[in-house]
């Protein structure tokens, strides 16, 4: 696989788009190929409230032929942002609660889930 670089150094995403999560919507990039036969690897960045961005050089990853996922948990970043009802109770999750079902809502999208590829 070829790839462009960033300013950094960092190999561009090959893949961006948006995956459903219930009623919002998850931005997500992958860097390299989820044809690999190697094991995607997800980047979890630190939450509640921060973003993909301070954990872009591990796409870098990518350069050894693992599939890099990066994403931003919904209400941050370029995913769905909520409303004051939601982040002051109603509908909002906690991270922490989100957590499996959410990662495996963007694995699932993205064909990478139990052996599955896109």
């Amino acid at each position: 696989m070829t790839f462009s670089f960033d300013e950094f150094a960092n190999p561009d995403p090959s893949l961006m788009g948006y995956a459903p999560f219930g009623a919002y919507e998850t931005w997500y990039s992958v860097t390299g190929s989820l044809e690999s036969s190697l094991t995607p690897i997800i980047v979890i960045h630190g939450g509640p409230g921060s973003t993909h961005h301070y954990v872009t050089p591990l796409r870098q990853i990518a350069l050894g032929g693992y599939p890099v996922i990066h994403y931003d948990q919904v209400g941050c970043g370029f995913s769905s942002q909520l409303g004051e009802a939601e982040i002051l109770g109603g509908g909002h999750v906690t991270w922490a609660d989100a957590l499996t079902p959410y990662l495996a809502a963007v694995m699932s999208f993205l064909g990478a889930l139990d052996g599955e590829r896109a």
